[in-house]
């Protein structure tokens, strides 16, 4: 029996509906964005019981088993890492707020720029 070489070239996806559909996301994307995912867990545990300027950051590393280089590649510094957090949150509250309409948005603004006016009234 002789073996035909295989051809290579461009890899054939399932189709759907005669589509070609995308393979789902590669592994070494999904591996990294599971780790990125699972420091951000780690650390945000520890800076609730222990505090942020208590917990070091190979006390993160430890609970997910990877090295303290291995932060150091997804954040600059233990405070990139909490304010990772943060940030993901405001893009969460401010798609959240443009999906209500302009009517929130407004009130929000104004509530904004009321605030700071007001507080020394409370203190």
């Amino acid at each position: 029996m002789v073996r035909m070489p295989r051809k290579r070239g461009i890899p054939q996806w399932p189709q759907a509906d005669g589509v070609p559909t995308q393979p789902a996301e590669p592994r070494r994307g999904r591996k990294k964005r599971q780790t990125r995912d699972a420091l951000i867990d780690a650390a945000l545990d520890l800076f609730e019981t222990k505090g942020y300027e208590h917990t070091a950051v190979h006390e993160i590393t430890d609970i997910v088993d990877v090295s303290e280089r291995t932060v150091f590649r997804y954040f600059a510094s233990k405070e990139d890492l909490a304010l990772f957090f943060v940030a993901r949150e405001l893009d969460a509250f401010a798609e959240a707020l443009a999906a209500l309409g302009r009517e929130v948005v407004s009130f929000v603004v104004e509530f904004q720029v009321a605030v700071p006016r007001l507080m020394p009234a409370f203190w």
